[in-house]
């Protein structure tokens, strides 16, 4: 029993599994937490994550967890008629923005930002033709724009992916591996807390966004 609740209230989930000076993250599969409980398709999207992570110019890249194989993703993809959901997301979003100024100016200040900062890039103008000039091995899926609000922060609004977003039934999260939760229990935060007379606390800015996708999953 004294193992057992040991293990439990490890504080091992809340170490880094990887040492600074490890950049090939050749330790990244073994990073499971304590008695946790995978499945054969958690494991294979940590193995193609391992396989696939590369540290270039001090950010990180990562293939796709597509849940098949990319070409028969793309021939799916190339049926779903996502372009037109996002392009009439886009425009509805338009004539609203219209009539709010400084929305207006939120979303495209936000916008220019990912671009500056190398996380977006531009591409060509969109045509009702566009779609079609796709290479058949590559996924397309067109995401539509959400504008959010947080409800702790009334004043603060930033703007999303909507990868939930169906179109014909299916929407962009349906092609994509779970993988499994690597999520630090919050017991064992608390538990770090008490460890040591001081904690630090830090935070990642645009953190999600500076893990790039490799080129061929673009």
């Amino acid at each position: 029993l004294h193992e057992t609740l040991a293990d439990v209230f490890s504080a091992r989930r809340c170490s880094s599994p990887f040492a600074p000076e490890d950049k090939s993250l050749s330790r990244f599969p073994d990073y499971l937490p304590p008695n946790s409980k995978v499945s054969i398709d958690d494991l294979q999207a940590l193995g193609h994550m391992k396989s696939t992570i590369h540290h270039i110019e001090g950010h990180y890249e990562v293939g796709a967890l597509w849940n098949k194989p990319s070409e028969v993703i793309a021939k799916e993809m190339a049926q779903i008629p996502s372009d037109k959901t996002a392009y009439r997301r886009l425009t509805r979003l338009g004539h609203k923005l219209k009539n709010d100024p400084d929305e207006y100016a939120m979303i495209k200040g936000q916008i220019d930002t990912l671009v500056d900062k190398g996380y977006a890039e531009w591409v060509e103008e969109y045509t009702p033709e566009s779609k079609d000039n796709v290479p058949a091995n590559e996924p397309c899926f067109y995401i539509p724009l959400l504008p959010v609000q947080d409800k702790r922060k009334p004043e603060k609004r930033r703007i999303t992916h909507d990868c939930s977003a169906k179109t014909s039934g299916k929407c962009l999260n349906d092609f994509f591996r779970k993988g499994p939760d690597l999520v630090t229990l919050m017991r064992v935060v608390l538990l770090r807390y008490r460890e040591n007379p001081i904690a630090l606390m830090a935070d990642i800015e645009g953190f999600f966004m500076r893990v790039g996708m490799r080129k061929e999953d673009r």
